[in-house]
């Protein structure tokens, strides 16, 4: 019984260590990586055959992509929303919001998720 006992508290305590861990790495990777923190208003951009790049100015980024570089690939489920958003933002020098994926591209660029303009 006392063996029972000491094995169920300390499985509480792996859980709860476990718990832990997992909490406090969503929590960081939701402040690293938030769109709060990639934003600006896009300096460059420019088409190619497998998506879109783009860089921003007069902001921030989390990511610090080479040379500034953001990337759509064309393969995005959004991809024609979002391009579209980019070029409107470009014409009318709105502040963009970048989420991107948590680890830069082979590259080095950047590929956004999802981009957000706040009226």
């Amino acid at each position: 019984m006392n063996t029972e006992k000491r094995m169920s508290a300390t499985a509480r305590a792996l859980i709860g260590f476990v718990l832990i861990v997992l909490a406090s790495s969503a929590s960081m990777e939701a402040q690293q990586f938030g769109f709060e923190q990639n934003s600006g208003v896009v300096k460059r951009l420019y088409p190619e055959p497998g998506g879109t790049y783009f860089s921003l100015t007069g902001g921030q980024t989390a990511m610090n992509p080479v040379n500034g570089y953001y990337f759509i690939p064309n393969t995005h489920t959004n991809y024609n929303a979002l391009v579209q958003l980019l070029y409107t933002a470009a014409k009318e020098r709105w502040k963009l919001k970048v989420r991107t994926q948590p680890t830069l591209r082979p590259n080095g660029s950047a590929e956004a998720v999802y981009l957000v303009v706040d009226f």
